[in-house]
C-alpha cells in the first residue's frame, strides 16, 4: 500500500509506492510529476516530508514552492 499524494498543480490525486527526484529538482512517481521546486535541497526536503508522512500514515498535498 502507498500513500496518496495530490500534485502541486492539485489536478491528480495518485496513490504511489515509489517517489524519486529527477535532475530539474522535480519528483516523480512513475510517469507523473508530483511537484517542481527551485532546487535540490527544497525537492530533498519535500522528499523528507513524504516520508514522515508514510511513516504517520496520512495524505500529503504538495507544497507550491
Amino acid at each position: 500500500m502507498g500513500i496518496w499524494i495530490r500534485s502541486q498543480d492539485g489536478k491528480a490525486l495518485l496513490e504511489v509506492n515509489k517517489v524519486y527526484i529527477k535532475t530539474d529538482n522535480s519528483l516523480w512517481s512513475a510517469s507523473a510529476c508530483l511537484g517542481e521546486y527551485s532546487s535540490d535541497e527544497r525537492a530533498c526536503e519535500v522528499l523528507e516530508e513524504i516520508q514522515e508522512q508514510i511513516e504517520a500514515k496520512s495524505v500529503y498535498k504538495m507544497p507550491r514552492k
